[in-house]
């Protein structure tokens, strides 16, 4: 979506267009769209694009595209290097034209809008390939292992560092499900609640952990007090004031 000027690059939840755009490249017989703006490649619908042009031993990625980081380039540091201004032309131009992301793997284009696209040597995607399986490799945590610390006593915490890997967590709490450790199948001195906070997506100051609960051992309901009419607001959450009962009310658990 365009947002204007002033607001372009910035972080938005609006995907229903990239949504759209994916469903009627479908419809046409496309594997994916590539969202261009006045004849500039900004990105694709999910995933990155690459451009390795003649001669160049480097991958072009628009620059627009790096206001949200991709999690699949980031491994490819080293042969990606972001440009402004890249237009539709220079992909016709291009000597390979690659799509990245967790949303597709990795994969070389053939066709753009029907006309088809240089088929030379796949130098690029060889090399990101490999830089692609390296990283999976170095990143591999045991499964093993990570179960194994699920049995000791679950009122210690375990921590892990899995690097840019976002889908260990929900891979092991379905490990954990199959195992009967965790949910309703777990024993039945446990309660069937499963919690799990996953931080996917771009690694950042604000989203960098993911946790899974253990199982739990008590279960706390609180019900909301039945009011016979509206009470108007006496506090501003937009100031900051959050009071969630007044001084005179009382709840009971």
């Amino acid at each position: 979506p365009w947002f204007g000027s002033r607001r372009s690059g910035a972080k938005h939840g609006a995907w229903g267009a990239y949504r759209d755009a994916t469903q009627r490249a479908r419809q046409k017989g496309a594997d994916v769209a590539l969202l261009f703006h006045d004849d500039l490649l900004v990105d694709g619908d999910r995933c990155s694009v690459l451009l390795r042009m003649p001669g160049a031993s480097q991958l072009l990625m628009p620059a627009e595209a790096e206001s949200v980081p991709s999690v699949s380039a980031a491994a490819l540091q080293g042969l990606v290097a972001p440009r402004c201004g890249l237009r539709r032309q220079q992909l016709l131009e291009a000597e390979e034209v690659l799509v990245v992301g967790s949303g597709v793997g990795l994969h070389r284009l053939s066709h753009v809008d029907g006309q088809p696209l240089n088929a030379g040597e796949d130098w690029g995607y060889r090399r990101c390939m490999a830089a692609m399986e390296a990283t999976r490799e170095s990143r591999w945590c045991s499964v093993e292992e990570t179960i194994a610390a699920a049995l000791v006593d679950g009122r210690r915490g375990w921590c892990w560092d899995v690097g840019a890997d976002d889908q260990l967590m929900p891979f092991v709490a379905e490990e954990l499900r199959k195992r009967a450790l965790w949910g309703s199948a777990g024993s039945s001195q446990n309660a069937p609640d499963q919690l799990m906070l996953h931080s996917g997506g771009p690694v950042t100051d604000v989203a960098s952990s993911s946790l899974l609960a253990g199982p739990p051992m008590l279960r706390f309901l609180a019900k909301q007090p039945q009011v016979d009419r509206t009470v108007p607001a006496r506090s501003s959450p937009l100031q900051g004031q959050l009071p969630l009962l007044r001084s005179e009310e009382t709840v009971p658990l």
